[in-house]
């Protein structure tokens, strides 16, 4: 009998959402579609609509970019948690959960650092606080290597690097007027880049006004030490102490996912599964090159 290979589960963070994510499954995955209902009965009170409906039933808006922040961080969630709880009524375990920003979430909940509740409650408050406390941004990925923003010192002067996801892959965040002119600079040069889906400037000091209203409510939840492996983007890492802290650090601080790849190169030889609903963790891996296990989208 061979060698069982580590199983990696992945899950992404804001940007990688769109609407009809995993509808294909609704009308034959019970076990997806009664954990969905189950997180749109839990958020539903909470933004006095449903997120299913908003996910799967918007009229007209299959093609639209799926932006509001009140719906999509719920939604996110939802569906990679969803589908993870499908893949285990089947028998399958993972050894590591890996979380990039907010998809960090999803796998607190399956290692038993969270309630699922509770990471609801506060999906939902965070986004309540970054509308609240906080002034819309642009995210822009950039597909060239980081030290242009040296090189390239002044268009970016109004930028924060947020993410390096491997050595040819970057996203930078700042004000929404000063993206457009950057996006017209950079295709100017023939450098690829575009503006994600996302209201805010996650990754950045842009979300610093919300920090303390957010830690006042994660402060309330109780955290367990996890009973899965949690690799962090943030860190690059394992996560081995669980501190409230962190839990900020992973919305605020760079995502660190080149390094991470890194990390998950000293495993060795595993599978990995990306739950994400585009396949955007599975993109960086197979663009950074250093990985040749296979890799499974679960969703497309």
């Amino acid at each position: 009998m061979g060698i069982m290979k580590p199983v990696v589960w992945m899950f992404s963070g804001l940007g990688s959402q769109r609407y009809k994510m995993g509808y294909k499954l609704l009308g034959k995955d019970p076990i997806f579609r009664q954990t969905m209902e189950h997180c749109d009965e839990i958020v539903k009170p909470l933004i006095h609509s449903s997120l299913m409906e908003t996910i799967y039933l918007t009229k007209g808006k299959s093609f639209e970019e799926f932006v509001d922040i009140r719906f999509v961080t719920p939604a996110l969630f939802s569906v990679q948690y969803s589908l993870a709880q499908s893949f285990i009524a089947k028998g399958h375990r993972p050894d590591y959960l890996v979380g990039y920003s907010l998809g960090e979430y999803v796998a607190y909940v399956l290692a038993g650092i969270l309630d699922l509740q509770d990471c609801l409650h506060c999906l939902v408050y965070l986004a309540q606080v970054a509308q609240e406390y906080c002034q819309p941004a642009s995210m822009v990925a950039i597909l060239n290597t980081p030290e242009i923003i040296n090189q390239m010192a002044e268009p970016f002067e109004a930028f924060h690097l947020a993410a390096i996801n491997f050595d040819t892959n970057f996203v930078v965040t700042g004000p929404r007027e000063a993206a457009a002119m950057l996006l017209v600079y950079l295709s100017k040069r023939d450098i690829i880049a575009q503006t994600l889906p996302v209201e805010y400037g996650f990754h950045s000091h842009l979300i610093e006004p919300m920090k303390e209203p957010y830690l006042q409510q994660l402060r309330k939840i109780p955290l367990q030490q996890p009973q899965i492996n949690v690799v962090s983007a943030c860190q690059a890492n394992l996560l081995h102490q669980i501190e409230l802290e962190h839990f900020w650090r992973v919305l605020r601080n760079p995502i660190d996912f080149r390094h991470t790849i890194t990390f998950l190169k000293r495993l060795g030889d595993c599978e990995f599964v990306d739950f994400g609903p585009s396949g955007t963790m599975a993109n960086f891996i197979k663009y950074d090159g250093r990985l040749t296990s296979p890799i499974v989208c679960a969703l497309m």
